[in-house]
């Protein structure tokens, strides 16, 4: 018997504009949809869904929060598309063969326009989900090798081959959610971690000892307020930190329970977004291609 083909992998979003959703109808088959498309051979969902979005609505969006997955029959296999929420920052519709009209519409008539009942549900969750004040990524350095085969101080320890691999495919990942400032602790492997996305969006990248494990230990406190002082300024922030000091602020900003490890893989990121001072909600990410 014939193996079933492999599933088709998409990325789409609920992208908001001053309380409205975008909707696109696509000519060819006369529907009204979520904006959404196939990834690109490497390609990340969230990645692919930021930039689906941007060509079929020519908005440059912000992703939030991953809002669910869904699979429906296609042909001979199944279509597999996450959706995340995503707020617009700019840009303008142009008309193409696939995507000849958009419209922006309440969520209540988007709802009654959709054509198809998953993405309804997809508007459904990003309807019940909370308007994030500010966005928090929090990425754990990548792979760096072992201590002990390092003989220098640990400070300096670089990210061994695997891991400049992984900086790399974090930095798109990481522009799809359009930060506006970038920080790190200050061992060389944090660094090393976020350099890429420096170079691709162009931001400063400010060190800061108090952002990584020591400074953790030292002062918790002083911790969560400069990231917090850094949140209320800067509106989405990007922080490469360490394995003990990330743990304990999920904790300690409650997006997991002190029950949990909330252990996070090296080269793996939570995405947390804020509402009035708190955690609203927060998506781990093990690698960049694969939320939880």
């Amino acid at each position: 018997m014939p193996s079933k083909a492999s599933p088709i992998r998409a990325g789409g979003g609920v992208v908001f504009q001053d309380g409205r959703v975008a909707l696109v109808h696509r000519p060819r088959y006369d529907d009204w949809s979520l904006p959404k498309g196939k990834l690109h051979v490497g390609e990340s969902p969230a990645v692919a869904a930021a930039r689906e979005i941007e060509e079929e609505t020519g908005a440059r969006v912000a992703l939030q929060q991953l809002l669910t997955r869904i699979r429906y029959p296609v042909d001979s296999t199944v279509k597999v598309v996450d959706y995340w929420r995503a707020r617009y920052l700019d840009g303008d519709f142009g008309a193409s063969d696939e995507v000849d009209r958009l419209q922006w519409v309440a969520p209540d008539q988007a709802r009654a326009r959709l054509s198809y009942a998953h993405d309804a549900s997809v508007l459904d969750a990003a309807c019940r989900s909370r308007e994030p004040d500010s966005t928090l990524v929090l990425v754990r350095h990548a792979r760096a090798g072992s201590r002990s085969g390092w003989s220098g101080p640990d400070q300096t320890r670089p990210l061994e081959d695997s891991g400049v691999a992984q900086a790399e495919a974090l930095a798109p990942f990481l522009m799809a959610f359009a930060p506006r400032r970038l920080l790190s602790a200050e061992p060389s492997r944090c660094v090393q971690t976020v350099e890429p996305l420096a170079r691709a969006s162009g931001l400063a990248l400010d060190q800061d000892p108090r952002l990584g494990d020591n400074g953790y230990a030292r002062d918790r406190r002083q911790f969560r307020e400069v990231l917090l002082n850094a949140l209320s300024e800067a509106g989405t922030v990007v922080l490469c930190s360490q394995g003990d000091a990330i743990p304990a602020l999920l904790h300690d900003l409650r997006c997991v329970p002190r029950s949990s490890p909330a252990k996070t893989r090296k080269g793996g990121a939570w995405v947390i977004g804020f509402a009035g001072g708190k955690a609203a909600s927060a998506d781990y990410y093990r690698t960049p291609f694969a939320p939880k």
